[in-house]
């Protein structure tokens, strides 16, 4: 195991930070990291109280089974995106490899301290990840940080958008030369895409345009 693959290592790059929140890696079981041919990676979890460190959740997929603000068990809006997100992919929820690019927990990422170098530990992190993980789908919710940095780790190009009917905002994919493929959403808490019929339509279209 890569160095920066450890509990250890996230916890020495979070008090060397100066976060305060603790940290999330996986939101699955980890297993995952090893049989999963799809992810779904979002920017980094939240909060605004110090929480126990999670390497992951070995009790089955957290965006189905946690409650979260005081919500029953998947209905946080968040949870009930990326639900319907596993849905549009067309695998089943304990088959995904789910994890935060950044692990450590803030309010917003505006408000995460030393963001440039957390992303930056994030891309050790992947990359120690991606040593091991067959995944071949990589579906990111956020597109700059992780769409962006999980591209240039498996050395993906652009390829094409799909608008999502939202503004300006598109989804953009990439793709490596052994077809590795990443999907890039903006964040699904300010523009969450299946919000109305429309944008469900461009959320499918865009990932099963390279994903059958």
């Amino acid at each position: 195991m890569s160095q920066e693959l450890t509990s250890a290592a996230i916890t020495a790059e979070h008090d060397r930070l100066g976060m305060k929140l603790g940290w999330r890696f996986l939101m699955c079981c980890e297993a995952r990291l090893k049989d999963a041919k799809v992810a779904i990676i979002t920017l980094n979890p939240g909060g605004t109280r110090r929480m126990d460190t999670e390497w992951s959740q070995e009790r089955g997929n957290a965006y189905y089974i946690e409650s979260w603000g005081g919500q029953a068990p998947g209905r946080d809006k968040l949870q009930v995106q990326v639900q319907a997100l596993v849905n549009a992919i067309g695998e089943d929820k304990d088959s995904v490899l789910a994890g935060c690019f950044i692990p450590f927990r803030s309010p917003t990422f505006a408000d995460l301290p030393r963001s440039a170098e957390a992303s930056q530990f994030a891309r050790r992190l992947w990359g120690s990840v991606l040593e091991h993980s067959p995944a071949r789908l990589f579906v990111c919710v956020g597109k700059k940080v992780v769409g962006q940095g999980l591209a240039d780790l498996i050395g993906a190009r652009p390829i094409s958008s799909v608008p999502l009917r939202w503004g300006d905002q598109t989804i953009d994919r990439y793709q490596a030369a052994d077809g590795r493929v990443v999907v890039a959403f903006p964040h699904f808490s300010r523009f969450p895409p299946f919000s109305s019929p429309e944008r469900t339509r461009a959320a499918v279209e865009a990932i099963r345009g390279v994903w059958s």
